[in-house]
Order: C-alpha cells, then structure tokens, then sequence
C-alpha cells in the first residue's frame, strides 16, 4: 500500500492506518523523513516494528534501516556514467531526481558535486538539479 504521490504528508494516513490496524511491521522509503517522523515513532510505540528502506526516515522512526548500496560509491558511479556517455567527457549535464527530500538521492548528489570537482571531471559543467516528484 501507499500514496500516489510523493510526498511525506501522503505518506502519513497510510501509516496511521497500518498502526490502526496493528500490523507487526511497517517498511517504508521515506518520501520526506521528518514529516513521517512522529507517525513512526507512534507504530513503533504501538509495538510495530519499522523498517526503513532506500531513502532512510528520522533518525530514532525506525528499528532498521537497509541500504542498498553505499551513498559514496552511487554518486561518484553517476559521474563517471555521464562521463562515459559524454564525448570526451565533456559537455553540459543536469540531475534529475525524485523529490527534493529524498534523503538517499540528496546524498547521492552533495557526492556527485563534490566528484564533480575533481580534474578527471573537469570539462562537466552541473547546470541545473531539477525534481519531477515522482510525476509520470
């Protein structure tokens, strides 16, 4: 179960419902950490346990978080992608991503400018980080 969109305020009734209805465990890719923060807090109150997946909720929402690679290794992967794919890794690029609270993908893009620094990178020009919401 879940929203239709991307949003941590979406994500809410959805989980006030699981905790009605005493689920033995809630996981959840949080759309926007804080705002699902005391939801969580109220189901792992009730004894649900709560896991956080992909884009990780508050700190003290959840009993475990999984990830499923390391933020690090994802953003400088990104960069030398783009490199790849431009000839002579040169050339204007831009980041599209989910939301603007996705933890995971906000950390995957400080790692991809700060990568974007180094020499090797020197001819990709960072013109624009743009968010679609998750909108098809």
């Amino acid at each position: 179960v879940g929203p239709s969109e991307a949003t941590g305020a979406a994500q809410v009734p959805f989980i006030q419902d699981l905790t009605t209805q005493k689920v033995s465990a809630i996981a959840v890719s949080a759309a926007d950490p804080d705002a699902i923060a005391p939801s969580l807090r109220a189901a792992r109150s009730a004894g649900i346990k709560v896991v956080g997946y992909d884009s990780s909720p508050a700190e003290g929402a959840y009993d475990v978080f999984v990830n499923q690679a390391d933020t690090q290794g994802i953003g400088e992967s990104l960069v030398q992608m783009a490199c790849d794919e431009a000839p002579g890794c040169a050339g204007e690029i831009a980041i599209l991503s989910a939301t603007s609270t996705a933890t995971n993908q906000n950390a995957w893009i400080a790692v991809m400018q700060q990568t974007l620094q180094q020499a090797q990178y020197s001819g990709l020009n960072l013109v624009d980080t743009v968010y679609g919401n998750d909108d098809d």
